[in-house]
C-alpha cells in the first residue's frame, strides 16, 4: 500500500524507470488490487481463527511485551476492520465499469485517509520486538514514506509544480465522435513537451482532470491541441460544455512514448482510431513547419482512413 501511495503522487523521477506514467498507473492499479486481496485474506484469517485452531491447533503465544502503543491496540483493530470493508467496497465499484466516475474519484481520494488508518493499525499492532530488527525498519520506513504521500494527496499537492493555466482557443468537431480542442498556455514559455506525451486537462472542477494525448508537436508557443473521442459520459458532453475563451487547467506533460528509443533501422507504425493521436504528433514533429490538414502538410498527415479516421 505504500507503493500505491508513492505512485499516486505521480513522481517525475519514476517516469523513466517505469517507462512512463501510464505504466506507473498500471502498476498502481494492480498493486491496489493485490493489496486489497491480501487485506481481505488477512481479515478472513482473523475471522476464522477458531476454525483454524480446531484444524491445526492453537499456537503457543507468549504474553505481549509492555509497549506504550498497546494502549491503542483495541482502537487499531476496530479501525483496521472498518478500513478493510471500505477497501472491499472500493474494489467492487472500481471493477464495475458503469459506476459514475465523478463519484468514484472522490471515493478514490478517500483511500489516502484509509491508508493513514491502516498505517496506524500496522504500527500499533507490529510486535514490539520487530522495531529492533530489519522487519521493524522496513515497516517504519514504508509507513513514513506512505504517510507523507497520503498527506500530499489530501492537501491537493499532487502535480502542483506541473500545473499550468490555459484558455481554450478553438473547438472543432472532426467526425467519428472526435473533438479537437486547442488551448493556449499562459505564459507560453512555461510549457515544453515532446511528441507522444499527454497531459491532464481539467475542463470543470466537478469532473476533475482527465488525461488526453497531445495531438501536436511543441512549437514553443504554448499551443496545445487535443483530439478527444467521446468514449464516456464526460467526453460525450464536451462538445456542449467546452467553449472558446474558457479557462482550463493543464498538468503535465507526462509519458515516454518516443520512437527514437528503438534502435531498429526501420519502423512500421500501426494505429487505429484515436490511438493514432501520438503518431500524429510525431509526424508533425518530423515536419516542424507543417500541421495536420494544413496546405503543404505531408500526405501522411492528411490521408483519410475510413469513417473519419486518419492514416
Amino acid at each position: 500500500m505504500s507503493l500505491i501511495m508513492v505512485l499516486a503522487v505521480r513522481p517525475a523521477w519514476l517516469e523513466k524507470p517505469l517507462d512512463g506514467l501510464d505504466k506507473s498507473y498500471r502498476l498502481h492499479k494492480w498493486a491496489g488490487i493485490g493489496a486489497i486481496v491480501l487485506g481481505l485474506l488477512h481479515y478472513g484469517l482473523q475471522l476464522s481463527r477458531s476454525l483454524l485452531a480446531a484444524w491445526v491447533g492453537r499456537p503457543v503465544r507468549t504474553p505481549r511485551a509492555d509497549w506504550w502503543l498497546n494502549t491503542f491496540r483495541h482502537l487499531a483493530e476496530e479501525m483496521g476492520e472498518w478500513a478493510v470493508w471500505f477497501l472491499a467496497a472500493m474494489l467492487v465499484i472500481t471493477l464495475w465499469q458503469r459506476f459514475p466516475y465523478h463519484v468514484w474519484r472522490y471515493l478514490h481520494k478517500l483511500l489516502a485517509v484509509v491508508y493513514l488508518v491502516l498505517a496506524f493499525h500496522a504500527v500499533v499492532l507490529t510486535p514490539p520486538a520487530w522495531w529492533a530488527q530489519p522487519a521493524g525498519v522496513l515497516v517504519g520506513l514504508c509507513t513514513l514514506v506512505g504517510v507523507l504521500c497520503a498527506v500530499r494527496s489530501l492537501a491537493g499537492a499532487i502535480g502542483r509544480s506541473r500545473r499550468h493555466a490555459a484558455r481554450v482557443v478553438s473547438v472543432a468537431p472532426q467526425g467519428a465522435s472526435v473533438l479537437e480542442v486547442t488551448c493556449q498556455v499562459h505564459p507560453a514559455s512555461a510549457w515544453r513537451h515532446t511528441a507522444g506525451q499527454f497531459a491532464f486537462v481539467t475542463f470543470g472542477k466537478a469532473e476533475g482532470a482527465h488525461p488526453f494525448t497531445l495531438l501536436n508537436a511543441d512549437q514553443g508557443d504554448g499551443t496545445l491541441r487535443f483530439a478527444i473521442k467521446a468514449l464516456g459520459d464526460h467526453t460525450g458532453r464536451l462538445p456542449l460544455q467546452v467553449q472558446p475563451g474558457q479557462r482550463v487547467d493543464i498538468e503535465g506533460p507526462y509519458g515516454c512514448f518516443d520512437f527514437r528509443s528503438d534502435s531498429a533501422p526501420e519502423q512500421v507504425w500501426v494505429a487505429a482510431g484515436i490511438g493514432a493521436t501520438p503518431f500524429m504528433a510525431w509526424l508533425e514533429s518530423l515536419h516542424p513547419t507543417a500541421r495536420a490538414g494544413a496546405p503543404g502538410a505531408p500526405a501522411l498527415l492528411r490521408a483519410p482512413c475510413g469513417r473519419g479516421g486518419v492514416c
